[in-house]
Protein backbone atom coordinates (compact mmCIF):
# COMPACT_ATOMS: atom_id res chain seq x y z
CA UNK A 1 0.00 0.00 0.00
CA UNK A 2 3.10 2.37 0.46
CA UNK A 3 3.42 2.65 -3.14
CA UNK A 4 -0.61 3.88 -3.94
CA UNK A 5 -1.23 7.51 -4.61
CA UNK A 6 -2.38 8.93 -1.88
CA UNK A 7 -5.80 9.60 -3.56
CA UNK A 8 -6.17 6.39 -3.84
CA UNK A 9 -5.75 4.88 -0.30
CA UNK A 10 -8.21 7.88 0.99
CA UNK A 11 -10.61 5.88 -1.21
CA UNK A 12 -9.71 2.33 0.23
CA UNK A 13 -10.14 3.82 3.71
CA UNK A 14 -13.75 6.04 2.88
CA UNK A 15 -15.16 2.02 1.86
CA UNK A 16 -13.44 -0.01 4.87
CA UNK A 17 -15.18 2.86 7.37
CA UNK A 18 -18.19 4.17 5.15
CA UNK A 19 -20.53 7.15 7.03
CA UNK A 20 -22.01 5.63 9.93
CA UNK A 21 -25.14 6.62 12.37
CA UNK A 22 -26.57 4.09 14.13
CA UNK A 23 -23.97 3.55 17.58
CA UNK A 24 -22.53 0.31 16.81
CA UNK A 25 -22.16 1.17 13.28
CA UNK A 26 -19.63 3.87 14.48
CA UNK A 27 -17.94 2.68 16.96
CA UNK A 28 -16.73 0.40 14.57
CA UNK A 29 -16.29 2.57 11.83
CA UNK A 30 -14.69 4.74 14.47
CA UNK A 31 -12.31 1.67 15.61
CA UNK A 32 -11.59 0.70 12.41
CA UNK A 33 -9.97 4.20 11.59
CA UNK A 34 -8.16 4.02 14.73
CA UNK A 35 -6.48 0.70 13.93
CA UNK A 36 -5.25 2.27 10.46
CA UNK A 37 -3.96 5.22 12.33
CA UNK A 38 -1.76 2.95 14.24
CA UNK A 39 0.10 1.28 10.98
CA UNK A 40 2.65 4.19 10.24
CA UNK A 41 3.01 7.58 9.93
CA UNK A 42 1.88 8.09 6.46
CA UNK A 43 -1.52 6.06 7.12
CA UNK A 44 -2.40 8.12 10.32
CA UNK A 45 -1.77 12.02 8.16
CA UNK A 46 -4.32 9.90 6.10
CA UNK A 47 -6.68 8.41 8.34
CA UNK A 48 -6.95 10.96 11.21
CA UNK A 49 -9.44 13.45 8.91
CA UNK A 50 -11.75 10.55 8.71
CA UNK A 51 -12.01 10.12 12.40
CA UNK A 52 -13.34 13.80 12.35
CA UNK A 53 -15.04 13.41 8.99
CA UNK A 54 -18.35 12.38 11.16
CA UNK A 55 -18.46 13.29 15.13
CA UNK A 56 -21.53 11.95 16.62
CA UNK A 57 -21.75 12.99 20.35
CA UNK A 58 -23.86 10.63 22.67
CA UNK A 59 -22.48 11.21 25.96
CA UNK A 60 -21.11 14.08 28.17
CA UNK A 61 -17.43 12.74 27.67
CA UNK A 62 -17.75 13.18 23.87
CA UNK A 63 -19.01 15.73 24.00
CA UNK A 64 -16.13 17.39 26.24
CA UNK A 65 -13.67 15.84 23.83
CA UNK A 66 -14.31 18.01 21.05
CA UNK A 67 -11.70 20.59 22.48
CA UNK A 68 -9.02 19.08 20.48
CA UNK A 69 -6.56 21.17 17.48
CA UNK A 70 -8.05 23.60 15.76
CA UNK A 71 -6.93 21.75 12.56
CA UNK A 72 -8.19 18.66 13.71
CA UNK A 73 -12.09 19.94 14.11
CA UNK A 74 -12.03 22.01 11.00
CA UNK A 75 -12.23 18.54 9.44
CA UNK A 76 -15.67 18.16 10.45
CA UNK A 77 -18.24 17.56 7.77
CA UNK A 78 -21.44 16.16 9.54
CA UNK A 79 -22.43 16.58 13.49
CA UNK A 80 -24.60 14.23 15.23
CA UNK A 81 -25.70 14.96 18.71
CA UNK A 82 -27.81 11.82 19.88
CA UNK A 83 -28.03 11.47 23.85
CA UNK A 84 -29.62 7.80 23.82
CA UNK A 85 -30.24 6.38 26.61
CA UNK A 86 -29.59 8.97 28.62
CA UNK A 87 -31.90 10.84 30.91
CA UNK A 88 -31.38 14.24 33.16
CA UNK A 89 -29.58 13.21 36.17
CA UNK A 90 -27.87 10.12 35.06
CA UNK A 91 -24.24 10.20 34.20
CA UNK A 92 -23.01 11.27 31.56
CA UNK A 93 -25.82 13.22 30.54
CA UNK A 94 -25.94 16.83 28.77
CA UNK A 95 -29.05 18.78 26.96
CA UNK A 96 -29.74 18.92 23.47
CA UNK A 97 -29.15 22.90 23.56
CA UNK A 98 -25.45 21.99 25.02
CA UNK A 99 -24.66 19.70 22.04
CA UNK A 100 -26.07 22.31 19.70
CA UNK A 101 -24.00 24.65 21.51
CA UNK A 102 -21.13 22.83 20.88
CA UNK A 103 -21.47 22.85 16.88
CA UNK A 104 -19.68 26.59 17.59
CA UNK A 105 -16.26 24.13 17.76
CA UNK A 106 -16.89 22.24 14.27
CA UNK A 107 -16.84 25.48 11.95
CA UNK A 108 -17.06 23.58 8.77
CA UNK A 109 -19.92 21.28 9.44
CA UNK A 110 -22.34 21.19 6.76
CA UNK A 111 -24.88 18.74 7.86
CA UNK A 112 -26.17 18.72 11.67
CA UNK A 113 -28.70 15.82 13.10
CA UNK A 114 -30.12 16.15 16.10
CA UNK A 115 -31.59 13.27 17.48
CA UNK A 116 -33.28 13.65 21.14
CA UNK A 117 -34.88 11.63 23.65
CA UNK A 118 -38.36 14.38 23.65
CA UNK A 119 -35.86 17.03 24.57
CA UNK A 120 -36.42 20.75 24.19
CA UNK A 121 -34.45 22.44 21.42
CA UNK A 122 -35.36 26.32 20.12
CA UNK A 123 -34.97 26.97 16.45
CA UNK A 124 -33.34 30.53 17.51
CA UNK A 125 -29.96 28.32 18.91
CA UNK A 126 -29.32 27.05 15.16
CA UNK A 127 -29.08 30.67 14.19
CA UNK A 128 -25.39 31.25 13.51
CA UNK A 129 -24.52 28.29 11.47
CA UNK A 130 -25.53 29.35 8.27
CA UNK A 131 -23.30 27.20 6.72
CA UNK A 132 -25.58 23.97 7.04
CA UNK A 133 -26.90 22.26 3.94
CA UNK A 134 -28.34 19.78 5.54
CA UNK A 135 -30.40 19.67 8.90
CA UNK A 136 -32.23 16.58 10.65
CA UNK A 137 -34.53 16.99 13.74
CA UNK A 138 -35.81 14.14 15.21
CA UNK A 139 -37.40 13.25 18.38
CA UNK A 140 -37.72 16.80 19.89
CA UNK A 141 -39.63 19.13 21.10
CA UNK A 142 -39.43 22.38 19.27
CA UNK A 143 -40.54 25.38 21.98
CA UNK A 144 -42.47 28.73 20.76
CA UNK A 145 -39.93 30.43 19.10
CA UNK A 146 -39.06 32.12 16.09
CA UNK A 147 -38.56 30.50 12.49
CA UNK A 148 -34.26 30.52 11.91
CA UNK A 149 -33.14 31.88 8.64
CA UNK A 150 -30.03 29.37 6.71
CA UNK A 151 -29.48 30.44 4.02
CA UNK A 152 -28.03 27.66 2.80
CA UNK A 153 -29.90 24.89 3.69
CA UNK A 154 -31.27 21.90 0.83
CA UNK A 155 -32.03 19.30 2.87
CA UNK A 156 -34.45 19.10 5.50
CA UNK A 157 -35.46 16.45 7.76
CA UNK A 158 -38.51 16.37 10.14
CA UNK A 159 -39.97 13.65 12.19
CA UNK A 160 -41.59 12.66 15.35
CA UNK A 161 -41.10 16.16 16.42
CA UNK A 162 -43.77 18.48 18.37
CA UNK A 163 -44.16 21.92 16.99
CA UNK A 164 -46.32 25.01 16.75
CA UNK A 165 -47.87 23.88 13.21
CA UNK A 166 -47.96 27.93 12.50
CA UNK A 167 -44.21 28.01 13.30
CA UNK A 168 -43.35 25.05 10.53
CA UNK A 169 -45.74 26.29 8.25
CA UNK A 170 -44.15 30.50 8.56
CA UNK A 171 -40.64 28.41 8.67
CA UNK A 172 -41.33 26.67 5.65
CA UNK A 173 -40.79 29.26 2.90
CA UNK A 174 -38.37 31.18 0.80
CA UNK A 175 -37.96 34.11 3.07
CA UNK A 176 -36.16 31.84 5.86
CA UNK A 177 -34.83 28.54 3.60
CA UNK A 178 -34.42 30.33 0.01
CA UNK A 179 -32.04 27.37 -0.82
CA UNK A 180 -34.23 24.87 0.36
CA UNK A 181 -34.66 21.54 -2.42
CA UNK A 182 -35.25 18.32 -0.28
CA UNK A 183 -38.01 18.03 2.06
CA UNK A 184 -39.20 15.13 4.55
CA UNK A 185 -41.87 15.13 7.18
CA UNK A 186 -43.04 12.59 9.10
CA UNK A 187 -44.91 12.31 12.32
CA UNK A 188 -45.65 15.98 13.46
CA UNK A 189 -47.73 16.76 16.59
CA UNK A 190 -48.92 19.61 17.69
CA UNK A 191 -47.25 20.90 20.65
CA UNK A 192 -50.44 22.15 23.20
CA UNK A 193 -52.93 19.24 22.24
CA UNK A 194 -50.23 16.31 20.73
CA UNK A 195 -52.49 16.16 18.07
CA UNK A 196 -51.16 14.57 14.69
CA UNK A 197 -51.04 17.37 11.77
CA UNK A 198 -49.27 17.71 8.59
CA UNK A 199 -48.29 21.27 7.38
CA UNK A 200 -49.86 22.73 4.15
CA UNK A 201 -47.17 23.80 2.63
CA UNK A 202 -47.22 27.54 0.63
CA UNK A 203 -47.01 27.88 -3.17
CA UNK A 204 -43.71 29.68 -2.97
CA UNK A 205 -42.00 26.42 -1.21
CA UNK A 206 -43.29 23.86 -3.41
CA UNK A 207 -42.66 25.94 -6.45
CA UNK A 208 -38.80 26.04 -4.76
CA UNK A 209 -38.84 22.44 -4.01
CA UNK A 210 -37.55 19.71 -5.63
CA UNK A 211 -39.62 16.61 -4.04
CA UNK A 212 -41.04 16.04 -0.61
CA UNK A 213 -41.10 12.98 1.16
CA UNK A 214 -42.79 11.70 3.54
CA UNK A 215 -45.22 8.18 5.00
CA UNK A 216 -48.05 7.09 3.10
CA UNK A 217 -49.82 7.16 6.99
CA UNK A 218 -49.98 10.88 6.30
CA UNK A 219 -53.71 10.82 4.72
CA UNK A 220 -53.80 14.34 4.78
CA UNK A 221 -50.72 15.08 2.68
CA UNK A 222 -51.92 12.07 0.27
CA UNK A 223 -54.94 13.60 0.03
CA UNK A 224 -53.29 17.17 -0.51
CA UNK A 225 -50.38 16.13 -2.45
CA UNK A 226 -50.57 12.32 -3.53
CA UNK A 227 -50.87 13.56 -7.30
CA UNK A 228 -48.28 16.26 -6.98
CA UNK A 229 -46.07 16.71 -9.80
CA UNK A 230 -44.42 20.34 -9.13
CA UNK A 231 -42.55 19.02 -6.85
CA UNK A 232 -43.09 15.47 -6.77
CA UNK A 233 -44.00 13.80 -3.53
CA UNK A 234 -42.65 10.34 -2.34
CA UNK A 235 -44.55 8.61 0.25
CA UNK A 236 -43.25 5.63 1.79
CA UNK A 237 -46.02 2.42 2.40
CA UNK A 238 -45.66 -0.46 4.11
CA UNK A 239 -45.85 -3.74 2.51
CA UNK A 240 -48.62 -5.12 5.02
CA UNK A 241 -50.69 -1.94 3.62
CA UNK A 242 -50.86 -2.95 0.68
CA UNK A 243 -54.87 -3.91 -0.29
CA UNK A 244 -55.50 -6.04 -3.69
CA UNK A 245 -59.13 -4.46 -3.25
CA UNK A 246 -58.67 -1.08 -2.01
CA UNK A 247 -60.15 1.57 -4.53
CA UNK A 248 -58.53 4.35 -3.21
CA UNK A 249 -56.00 5.69 -6.01
CA UNK A 250 -52.41 5.44 -5.16
CA UNK A 251 -49.96 8.20 -4.64
CA UNK A 252 -48.00 9.16 -7.62
CA UNK A 253 -44.58 8.42 -6.38
CA UNK A 254 -44.54 5.37 -3.60
CA UNK A 255 -41.06 3.98 -2.04
CA UNK A 256 -41.78 0.36 -0.13
CA UNK A 257 -40.32 0.07 2.94
CA UNK A 258 -38.71 -3.33 3.89
CA UNK A 259 -38.00 -5.66 6.57
CA UNK A 260 -34.01 -5.74 7.81
CA UNK A 261 -32.99 -8.06 5.28
CA UNK A 262 -29.94 -9.69 4.57
CA UNK A 263 -27.94 -11.66 2.18
CA UNK A 264 -28.32 -15.05 3.64
CA UNK A 265 -31.80 -14.77 5.57
CA UNK A 266 -33.97 -17.89 5.27
CA UNK A 267 -36.82 -17.91 2.59
CA UNK A 268 -39.31 -17.39 5.05
CA UNK A 269 -38.30 -14.31 6.79
CA UNK A 270 -37.34 -12.71 2.85
CA UNK A 271 -40.86 -14.36 1.64
CA UNK A 272 -42.19 -11.47 4.39
CA UNK A 273 -40.72 -8.99 2.52
CA UNK A 274 -42.41 -9.98 -0.97
CA UNK A 275 -45.54 -11.61 -0.30
CA UNK A 276 -47.34 -8.71 -1.23
CA UNK A 277 -45.22 -8.11 -4.89
CA UNK A 278 -48.18 -10.19 -6.65
CA UNK A 279 -51.06 -8.55 -5.08
CA UNK A 280 -49.31 -5.65 -6.01
CA UNK A 281 -48.62 -5.97 -9.25
CA UNK A 282 -52.69 -7.36 -9.52
CA UNK A 283 -53.65 -3.78 -8.12
CA UNK A 284 -51.84 -1.75 -10.63
CA UNK A 285 -53.60 -4.08 -13.53
CA UNK A 286 -57.10 -3.45 -11.90
CA UNK A 287 -56.53 -0.07 -11.85
CA UNK A 288 -55.40 0.25 -15.35
CA UNK A 289 -58.50 -1.98 -16.53
CA UNK A 290 -60.87 1.02 -14.67
CA UNK A 291 -59.09 3.77 -16.62
CA UNK A 292 -57.32 4.95 -12.89
CA UNK A 293 -54.70 6.55 -12.21
CA UNK A 294 -51.73 4.39 -11.44
CA UNK A 295 -48.20 5.40 -9.90
CA UNK A 296 -45.85 7.14 -12.18
CA UNK A 297 -43.12 5.74 -9.89
CA UNK A 298 -42.18 3.03 -7.82
CA UNK A 299 -39.15 2.62 -5.92
CA UNK A 300 -38.40 -1.09 -3.89
CA UNK A 301 -35.40 -1.96 -1.93
CA UNK A 302 -32.91 -3.55 -3.49
CA UNK A 303 -31.84 -5.76 -0.87
CA UNK A 304 -35.17 -7.88 -2.33
CA UNK A 305 -33.50 -9.22 -4.80
CA UNK A 306 -29.69 -9.44 -3.93
CA UNK A 307 -30.67 -11.52 -0.52
CA UNK A 308 -33.37 -13.77 -2.69
CA UNK A 309 -31.11 -14.87 -4.88
CA UNK A 310 -29.21 -16.43 -2.13
CA UNK A 311 -31.88 -18.29 -0.70
CA UNK A 312 -34.78 -18.76 -2.90
CA UNK A 313 -35.42 -18.37 -6.42
CA UNK A 314 -39.08 -17.96 -6.33
CA UNK A 315 -38.73 -14.47 -4.45
CA UNK A 316 -36.55 -13.00 -7.64
CA UNK A 317 -39.92 -14.31 -9.98
CA UNK A 318 -42.02 -12.58 -7.52
CA UNK A 319 -39.89 -9.36 -8.26
CA UNK A 320 -39.61 -10.17 -11.98
CA UNK A 321 -43.73 -10.84 -12.20
CA UNK A 322 -44.08 -7.29 -10.76
CA UNK A 323 -41.52 -5.42 -12.64
CA UNK A 324 -43.63 -7.01 -15.66
CA UNK A 325 -46.54 -5.49 -14.20
CA UNK A 326 -45.00 -1.81 -13.77
CA UNK A 327 -43.86 -1.88 -17.48
CA UNK A 328 -47.43 -3.08 -18.83
CA UNK A 329 -48.87 -0.06 -16.64
CA UNK A 330 -46.10 2.52 -17.82
CA UNK A 331 -44.66 2.56 -14.14
CA UNK A 332 -41.53 3.41 -13.58
CA UNK A 333 -39.60 0.77 -11.47
CA UNK A 334 -36.47 2.08 -9.21
CA UNK A 335 -34.39 0.43 -6.82
CA UNK A 336 -33.13 2.02 -3.13
CA UNK A 337 -30.75 1.35 -0.45
CA UNK A 338 -27.80 -1.52 -0.37
CA UNK A 339 -26.99 -4.85 -0.32
CA UNK A 340 -27.53 -5.54 3.20
CA UNK A 341 -30.41 -4.14 3.76
CA UNK A 342 -30.02 -1.50 6.43
CA UNK A 343 -31.15 1.75 6.06
CA UNK A 344 -28.05 4.20 4.37
CA UNK A 345 -29.72 7.47 6.75
CA UNK A 346 -29.73 9.68 4.07
CA UNK A 347 -32.46 12.47 5.22
CA UNK A 348 -34.34 11.95 1.98
CA UNK A 349 -34.22 9.17 -0.87
CA UNK A 350 -31.29 10.10 -2.93
CA UNK A 351 -32.57 8.10 -5.69
CA UNK A 352 -35.67 9.60 -5.76
CA UNK A 353 -34.05 13.09 -5.66
CA UNK A 354 -31.92 12.39 -8.65
CA UNK A 355 -35.27 11.42 -10.36
CA UNK A 356 -37.29 14.79 -9.35
CA UNK A 357 -33.93 16.82 -10.81
CA UNK A 358 -34.21 15.37 -13.56
CA UNK A 359 -37.81 16.11 -13.86
CA UNK A 360 -37.39 19.43 -12.92
CA UNK A 361 -35.16 20.09 -15.39
CA UNK A 362 -37.09 19.28 -18.26
CA UNK A 363 -40.11 20.68 -17.10
CA UNK A 364 -38.09 23.38 -17.05
CA UNK A 365 -36.55 23.14 -20.97
CA UNK A 366 -40.25 22.80 -21.87
CA UNK A 367 -41.62 25.32 -20.61
CA UNK A 368 -41.23 28.70 -21.38
CA UNK A 369 -44.14 31.34 -22.95
CA UNK A 370 -47.06 30.67 -25.52
CA UNK A 371 -47.80 33.83 -27.97
CA UNK A 372 -50.98 33.56 -29.51
CA UNK A 373 -50.82 32.89 -33.29
CA UNK A 374 -51.05 35.76 -35.98
CA UNK A 375 -54.64 34.32 -36.96
CA UNK A 376 -55.26 34.80 -33.19
CA UNK A 377 -54.19 38.62 -33.19
CA UNK A 378 -56.50 39.06 -36.15
CA UNK A 379 -59.69 37.62 -33.59
CA UNK A 380 -58.64 40.06 -31.15
CA UNK A 381 -58.16 43.11 -32.95
CA UNK A 382 -60.88 41.96 -35.68
CA UNK A 383 -63.91 44.82 -33.44
CA UNK A 384 -60.67 47.66 -32.70
CA UNK A 385 -61.53 50.70 -33.12
CA UNK A 386 -57.84 51.47 -33.40
CA UNK A 387 -56.62 50.89 -36.98
CA UNK A 388 -53.35 50.30 -35.74
CA UNK A 389 -54.31 47.75 -33.37
CA UNK A 390 -53.00 44.90 -34.86
CA UNK A 391 -50.36 45.85 -36.03
CA UNK A 392 -49.17 47.49 -32.54
CA UNK A 393 -50.17 43.64 -31.24
CA UNK A 394 -47.83 42.30 -33.46
CA UNK A 395 -44.98 44.25 -32.76
CA UNK A 396 -45.22 44.07 -29.37
CA UNK A 397 -45.71 40.21 -29.07
CA UNK A 398 -43.00 39.88 -31.57
CA UNK A 399 -40.24 42.28 -29.10
CA UNK A 400 -41.41 40.09 -26.03
CA UNK A 401 -40.43 37.05 -28.18
CA UNK A 402 -36.99 38.35 -28.91
CA UNK A 403 -36.31 39.08 -26.05
CA UNK A 404 -37.39 35.93 -24.83
CA UNK A 405 -35.33 33.82 -26.63
CA UNK A 406 -32.93 36.17 -25.97
CA UNK A 407 -32.68 34.72 -22.62
CA UNK A 408 -32.83 31.34 -23.31
CA UNK A 409 -36.15 31.21 -22.68
CA UNK A 410 -38.35 28.49 -24.96
CA UNK A 411 -41.24 30.64 -26.84
CA UNK A 412 -44.10 29.07 -28.64
CA UNK A 413 -46.63 30.33 -30.91
CA UNK A 414 -50.64 28.88 -30.26
CA UNK A 415 -52.28 27.23 -32.92
CA UNK A 416 -50.00 28.33 -35.81
CA UNK A 417 -51.30 26.02 -37.80
CA UNK A 418 -54.91 27.73 -36.97
CA UNK A 419 -56.62 24.16 -35.96
CA UNK A 420 -58.30 25.01 -32.67
CA UNK A 421 -60.60 21.99 -31.33
CA UNK A 422 -63.99 22.92 -30.02
CA UNK A 423 -64.84 20.97 -26.76
CA UNK A 424 -68.00 21.68 -24.20
CA UNK A 425 -65.02 23.86 -21.83
CA UNK A 426 -64.99 26.28 -25.03
CA UNK A 427 -61.94 26.42 -27.72
CA UNK A 428 -58.72 25.02 -26.93
CA UNK A 429 -55.48 24.99 -29.19
CA UNK A 430 -54.54 21.73 -30.54
CA UNK A 431 -51.09 22.13 -30.53
CA UNK A 432 -50.46 23.07 -26.73
CA UNK A 433 -53.12 19.99 -26.18
CA UNK A 434 -50.39 17.80 -28.13
CA UNK A 435 -47.67 19.35 -26.18
CA UNK A 436 -49.73 18.34 -23.06
CA UNK A 437 -50.13 14.80 -23.77
CA UNK A 438 -46.27 14.58 -24.44
CA UNK A 439 -45.54 16.02 -21.31
CA UNK A 440 -47.84 13.65 -19.20
CA UNK A 441 -46.50 10.63 -21.46
CA UNK A 442 -42.81 11.77 -19.75
CA UNK A 443 -44.53 12.09 -16.63
CA UNK A 444 -43.82 15.51 -16.15
CA UNK A 445 -47.98 16.46 -15.45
Amino acid sequence: MNTLPDELVLRIFEEVAPPAYSPKAYSARQNALLSLCSVSRRMRALAQPLLWRFVRVHERSRLDSLAQPEGLRRCARTYHVSPEGIWSGQKGWFTLQEGVKALSLLPEVTELRLDSLEQQINLKSLQDYTGLRSLSLVCADIDDSDPVFLPNLEALHVEDVRLDPNLLTTWLSPTYLPSLKALYLSDLRENIEDAPFFPTLSPAILSQLDFVQTLAEETDAVEKYGLSVSPPFLFQLHPPALNPTSSAPLPRNITLDSPRLRLGDTAEKIHTGSYQLPAFGQLLDAFRAEHAPVPHSILLPRVLVMAAGKADVDVVERVRSFEDACARNGVRLGWWGGAEGEADDTLVSPEFWEYARTLRRERERAGGVWLPSVAEVDKMTEYSSTRSARKDLLRALNALERSMRKKGSPVRRRGESGVVRETRWGTLSWDFWEYAKELRARGMT
